[in-house]
């Protein structure tokens, strides 16, 4: 990875070398900007006021660009058993591992429900089978 100043040459932006890099758009936004002659280069982090990063400040950046969607919240409730929350997390990701999903995987063998002997998948199990419609 190149420094600042490997872009920057005599004074003024190396447009050819940030143009190898970066879209024209993008290099019309840098371009203006000065940078103060005779000063390192420095990494800095926006995601903290310091400009410095920590773990802290990136699951911060993370936890705020992704927008909790409430189902995630219910299934991680502190009134849940971890066991519960774990199983539902899993469901919800397809991560069950149902006849149909383990012969996905390789697995050779007949599938079937263990009520109805239809095929063995998540949304039979939990949705379909006539086990279930008569809950």
């Amino acid at each position: 990875m190149e420094s600042v100043r490997y872009y920057w040459h005599e004074g003024d932006w190396n447009v050819p070398r940030i143009l190898r890099i970066i879209p024209m758009p993008f290099a019309q936004t840098i371009c203006p900007i000065p940078i103060a002659a005779g000063q390192g280069d420095k990494i800095v982090w926006t995601g903290s006021s310091t400009g410095d990063f920590s773990m802290k400040s990136a699951w911060e950046v993370i936890r705020q660009a992704s927008p909790r969607r409430q189902l995630l919240v219910d299934i991680w409730h502190r009134s849940l058993r971890p066991t519960i929350s774990v199983f539902l997390w899993r469901l919800f990701q397809d991560r069950i591992p149902v006849d149909a999903r383990m012969r996905q995987k390789g697995f050779s063998f007949p599938s079937k429900c263990q009520c109805c002997e239809a095929e063995e998948t998540v949304s039979h199990l939990f949705i379909e089978s006539a086990a279930v419609q008569g809950m």
